[in-house]
This record gives structure tokens, C-alpha cells and sequence, in this order.
């Protein structure tokens, strides 16, 4: 589905986004467009679905360091991040069609769109370390 909006949504954003908001997320898009692309993909596949109430801590009860999902929901959880990493994907490969790779911000633009990319995520910065915290007693259980 994304693959086949990539066209229209760029013509969109040029018609509709304000002059001063385009000409940020086109140099945006121009400097870190293969990180744009890995952010809506990842935002796509994992954290636009199932998994974002576990995200979000609304299995309470539940510590961080104990399981919050039943195996029956993973499948579910793995299905979903499947296809999202599938529409992703395929939504990337269009981008290589009549252009050199990595693309051009033109055609990057299309992932900064509200209703596909994440907002407000970093184009540059790395990755946070999660760490848990250790359970009282045996050092050696997990």
C-alpha cells in the first residue's frame, strides 16, 4: 500500500505543506534520507501496531524485566511487524526505479508525512541503550 502512495504523497506535500516546513524536510530528507526511510520503516513495522500498548506500559501489573506478552499474541505481534516491514520495504524499492540510490530528497519526502513516518524522530541521533534493572537476589537468573 505505502509503495503505491509514495507518488501521490509527494505531490501532496508540495501542494499543501507551508514554503518555510518544506524547504526544512527536503534538507532533512537530502542529508539523512536512507534514516528517514529506516525510521518509517521501523515505525511502520513495529511501533505503529500491537506491540505500542506494550511500548507503552499498559500491561500493568507487570515489571520490565517479566514477560507482558502471551506466546498466542506474539504471532499476532510478528504478523503484524511482517507486514508492516514488507509494505516498508516495498515502498523503498519503488524509490530505486528511474533513480540513482540512495534517492533523492524528492522522493524521500514522502516518509516525513504525518500518516506514514514517525514525528519528531531523530534523523541523527544513535540508538538509546535499554538496560533493566537487575531482579534482587540470584545475580545469575535472568
Amino acid at each position: 500500500m505505502l509503495a503505491s502512495t509514495v507518488p501521490q504523497l509527494a505531490a501532496e506535500l508540495h501542494r499543501q505543506w507551508p514554503a518555510d516546513r518544506l524547504e526544512r524536510d527536503m534538507q532533512t530528507a537530502a542529508n539523512h534520507g536512507i534514516r528517514v526511510i529506516a525510521n518509517t520503516i521501523t515505525h511502520i513495522a513495529w511501533r505503529n501496531g500491537p506491540i505500542e500498548s506494550v511500548h507503552a506500559g499498559r500491561y500493568v501489573g507487570y515489571g520490565l524485566n517479566e514477560r507482558r506478552v502471551l506466546p498466542k499474541a506474539e504471532k499476532s505481534i510478528i504478523r503484524r511487524a511482517q507486514d508492516g516491514l514488507f509494505s516498508g520495504l516495498k515502498a523503498a524499492d519503488y524509490l530505486r526505479y528511474d533513480a540513482a540510490w540512495p534517492p533523492s530528497a524528492e522522493r524521500v519526502l514522502p516518509f516525513m508525512h504525518g500518516l506514514v513516518g514517525p514525528m519528531g524522530w531523530s534523523s541523527t541521533e544513535s540508538s538509546r541503550i535499554v538496560e533493566l534493572p537487575l531482579r534482587h537476589g540470584n545475580p545469575d537468573q535472568p
